[in-house]
């Protein structure tokens, strides 16, 4: 029995079938098709546009060939008339050749001796410094200028000179409107065809847009210069996008070019449509044999592919098909037998890309804990009480990202109006590192810095010569690309952070996006340095006042028993309560407390013989006495932290109607604290017993208030007070116990 023969492989089962039967032949024949098309079509084209672009050059070389013949003439009989016989000669000849917008003569001086038109303005006027005069080739008889518009019509010209041996030059404005008659009159068999005429630099003479002539347009693509090398020349040019035959013939009489240009696609559109005919007919060929050969893909490709997707589902879902079980059938192809023999493969390559990806992953998670790490280092930075190691860190982390020569942050002044370098690296490299550190540079000497400032952005100058915004000085004459970013604190700028490179487009946008990060970053830090140093310096300040305190305290004590004590926390008490329901708050309120606890620290330098005397004070005793206030104010002025608090020890004696010491101060240029105590002073020493009076009852001390009230107390606070004391009356008509207070 003979061995079986080998299937044919799948694809090029296909690929037969295909290519033989359809594609092969289909495309030979479309492609012959369109190429015979294109071939005969551009052929006919080409003759059509060069056919058109020579009649157009005869014709203007015969109007150039008249206008020399003319301006000969004329420079032929100027040369043997007088001035009167050559004027009217000239006047002659410009109105029998009308494309002469005007004639004029020049003698050897250049100036005009004889014009026509005939205008006074213009005779005996200098012409030499025209370029039509000065361009001119002396070394021929006949020069032709390139094209101008006229200073007396305003209309396109060029000037056609004559050179005689004496050195008179026969000048005319020849006007370009026959040029664009010859253009105009010429039809366009094809549409879309535009047919002009241009110098050999590409200015336009001639132009069915005549606005485009006018404006002395410039079509330098279609290069007229190519077309020196013969007198006639086509190909294929790209305008605006879009493709053109063009065709070009050179004027014998003047280094003028006709140009005709056609669009490719109006050109061929014969061809697409023949085009799109041979697709619809390729398409029908196609499905017939499409059906011819359905019933072999089904029964070669269809079924095998099937059986083969029904047992990999099998093995998708978990099942106990072996791969090698795909080959149990006879296959059609090659393809399916090596698919289950690759199979397995399949499985391990799966796992492999598995494992790749969960490395990956793993990879990624330890770069994001590596960022949080970096973060929670920036966190570190921000809490550190050294302000200089602050900078520091921030431009040393700067450096790790962005590469640089030199780098520096600028802090601005309390007024904003000038900054200074905080921190730098790299001046040393460039022997500028005191001139960058040991001054203050006024703001408005950098535009750069200004505009970020006003803007709050960050600025990218790659090349520091040609931007507005850099001012190079001696000092920084070596930066060639700048980068800077603001340093911004709750979205104000207080500083900037500066990257200067010695490379020209050294920096990028990317550079700009990464410094304005590390600004933000050390703008936190940097504010955040400043509160810590700023509560570490409160924080000295308020052990140092209070150790002075406590030694006040002491002498205080030292001087006097504690027989006082007892008022002191009673009207320090009430005080603050009362100062509280008039809407005084933190930190005004403890130094209302600490003023109330010592309004009679000056008594410690009172006599004892007059501090304790029992009954009334002399004169002379009452001086003494009205002293103390002056005598506290001395005493706490030495102590800071009770600077704030003097209010009440200085100023408690004075009265509303100004009667009082020491300084007899009246209504509210007493201080409120010192108006709110004294109430609280008399309330409470009048109901306590005195060596000198007996206690009050707390119905006649109210009553005494509202007496006094405008004349030694406040209005407004006595009400305030006795408001207070009505509402809290079940605690306060408490009597205060008996004591031995000295006076008040």
């Amino acid at each position: 029995m003979p061995p079986p023969t080998r299937p044919l492989p799948l694809n090029r089962t296909l690929l037969r079938i295909l290519v033989n039967g359809l594609f092969i032949p289909s495309a030979i024949l479309a492609l012959a098709l369109i190429g015979l098309n294109a071939y005969l079509n551009a052929r006919y084209l080409a003759q059509e546009q060069l056919q058109l672009t020579r009649s157009m050059a005869l014709r203007l070389d015969d109007f150039l060939r008249h206008a020399n013949e003319t301006l000969n003439s004329t420079a032929e009989i100027s040369r043997t008339s007088t001035l009167d016989e050559t004027q009217i000669h000239l006047d002659g000849m410009r109105e029998n050749n009308p494309y002469f917008n005007s004639l004029y003569i020049l003698d050897e001086d250049a100036k005009i001796i004889a014009i026509s038109p005939l205008d006074p303005l213009y005779l005996n006027l200098d012409m030499s410094h025209q370029d039509y005069y000065r361009l001119r080739d002396p070394r021929r008889n006949i020069n032709l200028s390139h094209p101008y518009i006229s200073d007396r019509t305003g209309e396109p010209i060029v000037y056609l000179t004559h050179t005689l041996d004496s050195g008179t030059v026969t000048v005319g404005e020849l006007s370009l409107d026959k040029l664009q008659e010859v253009v105009e009159s010429e039809p366009n068999p094809i549409n879309g065809q535009v047919v002009f005429i241009t110098d050999r630099s590409g200015t336009l003479l001639a132009h069915p847009e005549t606005a485009l002539v006018s404006q002395q347009a410039n079509l330098a693509y279609v290069q007229p210069w190519s077309s020196a090398r013969g007198n006639t020349g086509q190909r294929i040019v790209l305008v605006e996008g879009e493709y053109f035959f063009q065709s070009t013939t050179l004027l014998e009489q003047a280094p003028w070019i006709v140009i005709s240009e056609v669009p490719v696609i109006r050109a061929y559109w014969l061809n697409l449509v023949f085009l799109g005919f041979s697709g619809a007919v390729l398409l029908g060929l196609w499905l017939l044999i499409l059906l011819g050969i359905r019933r072999q893909i089904f029964r070669q490709v269809v079924q095998p592919l099937t059986s083969l997707s029904r047992t990999v589902t099998v093995l998708a879902e978990g099942g106990l098909v072996s791969p090698s079980g795909l080959t149990g059938e006879a296959p059609a192809f090659t393809e399916i037998h090596d698919l289950a023999a690759n199979f397995e493969n399949m499985q391990q390559a799966i796992k492999e890309r598995q494992s790749a990806i969960q490395q990956r992953e793993q990879a990624e998670r330890e770069q994001r804990i590596l960022a949080e790490a970096l973060r929670d280092t920036a966190a570190a930075i921000t809490s550190t009480l050294d302000f200089e190691e602050v900078l520091d860190r921030i431009l040393d982390n700067v450096g790790r990202v962005v590469p640089h020569n030199v780098s520096n942050i600028m802090l601005l002044n309390e007024t904003g109006e000038n900054v200074r370098m905080a921190a730098a690296r790299g001046y040393k490299d460039f022997n500028v590192q005191d001139w960058a550190t040991r001054q203050a540079f006024p703001l408005g000497r950098f535009p750069g810095l200004m505009w970020m400032k006003r803007t709050g952005e960050a600025l990218l100058i790659p090349n520091t010569s040609q931007s507005q915004f850099w001012v190079s000085i001696s000092e920084t004459a070596w930066i060639a690309s700048y980068v800077g970013a603001p340093v911004r604190d709750k979205g104000e700028v207080i500083g900037f952070l500066n990257l200067d490179s010695t490379t020209v487009n050294f920096f990028t946008q990317q550079h700009a996006d990464q410094l304005q990060a590390f600004a933000d970053q050390a703008g936190v830090a940097i504010q955040n340095a400043r509160l810590l140093s700023e509560l570490q310096n409160s924080h000295d300040d308020l052990l140092i006042a209070y150790d002075t305190t406590l030694q006040g305290l002491a002498k205080a004590l030292a001087l006097r028993d504690n027989e006082t004590q007892g008022h002191s926390v009673r009207v320090t008490d009430m005080t603050v309560r009362l100062a509280r329901r008039m809407g005084q708050t933190e930190p005004a309120l403890t130094d209302i407390r600490y003023g109330a606890l010592l309004h009679d620290i000056g008594k410690i330098a009172i006599p004892d013989s007059i501090l304790y005397k029992n009954g009334p004070l002399t004169d002379q005793e009452w001086e003494v006495m009205r002293l103390h206030p002056t005598y506290a104010q001395q005493l706490l002025a030495t102590i800071p932290y009770l600077r704030d608090s003097m209010d009440i020890p200085l100023y408690h004696h004075e009265r509303w109607d100004g009667s009082g010491y020491p300084f007899g101060l009246r209504g509210e240029q007493i201080p409120l604290a010192a108006r709110i105590f004294c109430i609280i002073d008399v309330w409470d020493g009048l109901r306590s017993e005195r060596p000198y009076h007996p206690a009050w009852p707390e119905a006649r001390v109210r009553e005494y208030l509202r007496q006094n009230s405008g004349s030694h107390f406040d209005p407004q606070i006595v009400k305030a007070f006795l408001d207070l004391l009505t509402e809290e009356s079940p605690l306060l008509i408490e009597e205060p116990p008996p004591n031995a207070n000295p006076k008040d």
